[in-house]
C-alpha cells in the first residue's frame, strides 16, 4: 500500500508543479514539454518501470496535451 501512496503523491506532486512551468514557461514551449517528460521518466524509473506506473505517466502526459489542443481550438 505504501508503495502506491508514494506514486500517488509524486503524481500529485507533479501535477502542482507543472501548472506552475505552465504559468511560466506556457504551453507552446518547447522547455515545458521537455520538462514533463523529463519529470515523467523519473518517475517512471523511480518505481522500476512497474507497467501501471509507466500507463498513469503516459495518461498524465496525454492529459496535459489535450488540454493544450482544447486552448488552441477555442
Amino acid at each position: 500500500m505504501k508503495f502506491w501512496q508514494s506514486v500517488f503523491r509524486d503524481i500529485l506532486n507533479l501535477m502542482g508543479e507543472a501548472n506552475q512551468k505552465l504559468n511560466e514557461l506556457g504551453p507552446q514551449s518547447y522547455d515545458y514539454w521537455l520538462w514533463l517528460s523529463t519529470k515523467l521518466s523519473e518517475i517512471e524509473m523511480k518505481y522500476e518501470k512497474n507497467r501501471l506506473v509507466v500507463l498513469i505517466c503516459q495518461d498524465v502526459f496525454q492529459f496535459q496535451q489535450e488540454k493544450f489542443d482544447e486552448k488552441i481550438k477555442t
